[in-house]
Formats: C-alpha cells, structure tokens, sequence
C-alpha cells in the first residue's frame, strides 16, 4: 500500500463525477468482480479490511492508496453524515 500525503483534490473531482463507490462493503464487492481500478484508504481503516484488500490484491493487482484523513473525515469530504472506511474508483 502506497502512503501519500494528500488525494483530497481527486477525491472530490471523481465524486463530483460520480465515479467512487464509498464504503469498505460495496467497494470489496465490486473489487471481487473486476469494477473497480483504485482504492483510497482512511488511514485509520480496520485491519480486517486492509487484510482483505491485500488478499484481493495478489489476485487482481489494484493501486490501493492509504490517505492521511480517518474514516470521518474521508465521510465529511464525500459529503456523508457517517465514517467512510473505502472509496473504490469505478474502472
């Protein structure tokens, strides 16, 4: 997993696009069948789910990129009222 300083600018551009998928739930799914092509990381997510995104990556090679925000603030930069652990980006 790459460690990164900021990707807030990407972020709200793709979600302005309505390309991200958030949540650790959906993002794993559609992980599993091959839609999507990068995933930004709360730096605070569980290890559970860091475990599960490393898994899948040996199978299917994805960027997967570790933000500086936690889970609270990745949900207020979506404009969530709730902590996000996982932004998928749609391929």
């Amino acid at each position: 997993m790459t460690k990164t300083i900021d990707h807030a600018w990407d972020i709200k551009k793709l979600h302005e696009q309505k390309k991200l998928i958030l949540g650790s739930e959906r993002t794993l799914k559609l992980l599993r069948v091959g839609k999507i092509k990068k995933i930004y990381l709360a730096s605070n997510a569980p290890r559970t789910l860091k475990d599960d995104l490393s898994h899948y990556n040996l199978v299917t090679p994805i960027e997967i990129i570790e933000l500086t925000q936690a889970v609270d603030e990745l949900g207020t930069m979506c404009k969530r009222p709730f902590p996000v652990a996982a932004i998928g980006v749609l391929d």
